[in-house]
């Protein structure tokens, strides 16, 4: 096939002309197995990552009724491409998309030089490197959060680029950003993934530093030392605790796996945010508040049509999730090395009849797992979890006043399989309502413990440490039965690999 040069000298199959800048090849293909690019301050453009971005969806919404009118809002559904957006499936699920741009305006030459960055004019103006979608369910009781790989192989509408008429046609997904800006994007995926869009946020780079300073950093750990000269990420194996220097840092890396591996890192520190924002003290400390708002307002975009009480009603709908109700899911891919006829290489080719599978679930509210044989069985199930009860260790306060309560609960979670360290009175007494407290780094603990307790109320403590705390109120009745589930397997991948189609929760808080 002849092509014919395409804007910025690149070159275009013959036939409908993609109006946009031209895409390189994807780090992590085998485009790039004999080493990284050139460098240059081209080559080491910021390539930063959404990972704050549903945590930004949240603080927005907390903050939007004192601050509402220094919120940047822009038009983006009034100019959608033919064909507008899918019907609506659910009455009050909400599908917003979040994308993360690399705009260098308003950075310092210090700062770009500290974030391993090139200059405005290398690269001028705003491109989209990560587009994820949440989806808030109708009951407002779970959430999930899909991301894109920016290189995905999809239909971008027919739209209009510097004055000229762009018929639709395929490339990745991130052109539709460089050609038409967020109404461009939100149509591409909308029609991509049958799927109304809602609302869009937007966040910068900043933004996501500034974020991840306001709650104090988040820990995170890798089983590898990880280390990329083009982004400066240096952390060694085992558990760091990074800034929001470091944190940029960690999740745009390009280097050291692939954009699958780049994808798992963004939703390792996404749910690591999720916890640390959930966990005991930061959304009540002023301080922490404060700084978390300024960084939000200085550097968050959302559509014009979300509005103060959207807002609200999206801060009351997020608040009351806990880190296991938000499932991060990566989209199913049959090829991640397409190299279609022309000059576009290294494209990411979709499982269509998975990805459809996905897709038609968020569209229809529904659970991406199914249930498992017991779930659906006529008598109740016993719960499932990941940690086995003699690897959990448990110490039984009396929070009820009642003589001989901490005992004979302690004897029943000994029966059950729990390591009881030791039993004592609580602080207070006259509690009818059983409580256990655990600290946020031990959120598969503190499952296999609800698993035994369910009518008990779990409360994060931070820096209680590896021992949970069973504070039992005059409402207790016995512990239950857990069973442990056989972990699936799963394909081998590189450490830091997401594998494609997989999901799992910002409560996974484990090392691999």
């Amino acid at each position: 096939m002849t092509s014919t040069p395409g804007p910025g000298g690149s070159r275009q199959p013959e036939g409908p002309t993609v109006i946009g800048p031209a895409e390189p090849p994807r780090p992590g293909s085998a485009r790039h197995a004999q080493g990284p690019a050139p460098a240059g301050r081209g080559a080491r453009a910021l390539r930063w990552t959404a990972a704050a971005v549903a945590a930004a969806v949240v603080g927005v919404s907390v903050v939007g009724w004192a601050a509402d009118s220094r919120i940047d809002r822009i038009s983006v559904f009034g100019d959608l491409a033919s064909g507008g957006q899918p019907a609506r499936t659910t009455d009050r699920a909400q599908n917003i998309l979040l994308v993360g741009s690399d705009s260098r305006e308003d950075m310092s030459r210090k700062d770009r030089a500290r974030l391993h960055v090139g200059s405005t004019n290398s690269a001028a103006g705003r491109r989209a490197d990560t587009m994820m979608l949440l989806h808030v369910s109708e009951d407002q009781e779970k959430a999930t959060l899909v991301s894109f790989p920016r290189d995905s192989y999809v239909t971008i509408p027919a739209h209009t680029y510097e004055g000229k008429q762009v018929p639709a046609q395929k490339n990745k997904i991130n052109v539709a950003y460089a050609a038409g800006g967020p109404a461009l994007t939100i149509a591409t995926i909308a029609q991509a993934t049958g799927i109304h869009i809602d609302h869009y946020v937007e966040i910068d780079f900043l933004g996501f530093e500034k974020m991840v300073n306001a709650v104090g950093g988040v820990e995170i750990c890798t089983p590898r030392a990880l280390k990329d000269d083009k982004s400066g990420l240096d952390i060694p194996a085992g558990t760091s605790e990074l800034d929001g220097e470091m944190g940029l840092k960690y999740v745009r890396a390009r280097y050291i796996d692939s954009d699958f591996g780049r994808i798992d890192r963004q939703q390792k520190f996404l749910g690591a945010i999720v916890r640390k924002a959930t966990s005991a003290g930061t959304l009540t400390n002023p301080v922490k508040v404060t700084k978390l708002v300024n960084a939000l307002l200085s550097s968050v975009t959302v559509d014009e049509g979300l509005s103060r009480g959207d807002m609200l009603d999206l801060a009351r709908e997020l608040g009351g999730l806990s880190p296991s109700a938000l499932t991060f899911a990566t989209i199913p891919i049959a090829d991640d090395d397409f190299n279609p006829p022309g000059p576009l290489a290294a494209a990411v080719v979709w499982d269509e009849a998975k990805a459809d599978d996905l897709f038609g679930k968020i569209r229809d509210d529904l659970p991406l797992t199914s249930p498992t044989p017991e779930a659906t069985a006529s008598t109740p199930a016993k719960a499932r979890v990941e940690v086995p009860p003699s690897q959990v260790r448990v110490e039984v306060l009396n929070g009820a006043g009642v003589t001989g309560l901490a005992g004979r609960a302690a004897a029943d979670l000994k029966a059950v399989g729990f390591a009881v360290t030791g039993t004592g009175n609580a602080d207070s007494s006259g509690a009818t309502e059983t409580v256990v407290r655990y600290d946020s780094r031990y959120t598969e603990s503190i499952k296999t413990v609800q698993a035994a307790l369910p009518a008990a109320r779990a409360e994060a403590v931070e820096g209680l440490g590896a021992t949970l705390q069973v504070v039992v109120g005059s409402g207790y009745t016995k512990a239950q039965d857990v069973t442990v589930a056989k972990a699936d397997p799963e394909p081998s991948a590189s450490p830091s690999e997401a594998v494609p189609g997989k999901t799992s929760t910002a409560a996974d808080a484990s090392c691999t």
